[in-house]
């Protein structure tokens, strides 16, 4: 299936949105040939310079749990 008849019959908007857009070079601030977790809260960062979140938080559980998830959620 083709990507815009995906969002067409699945992710309907009335309106149009306005995305954010970043500088093409805006994540090469992120760690290349490290450990993989080294990389995270560098490029969470890069996210929340960019004002890319939204409404989401971006929490790095590379090495620990997520201590607002459910008990019973795997991590």
């Amino acid at each position: 299936m083709p990507k815009e008849e995906f969002f067409s019959k699945y992710m309907r908007v009335d309106d149009d949105v306005e995305l954010p857009t970043v500088p093409k070079d805006h994540f090469d601030g992120v760690p290349k040939g490290c450990e993989e977790v080294e990389m995270y809260e560098p490029l969470i960062q890069l996210i929340r310079d960019a004002n890319l979140e939204g409404s989401f938080d971006f929490i790095n559980t590379s090495v620990h749990a997520d201590p607002n998830s459910l008990p019973y959620k795997k991590f």
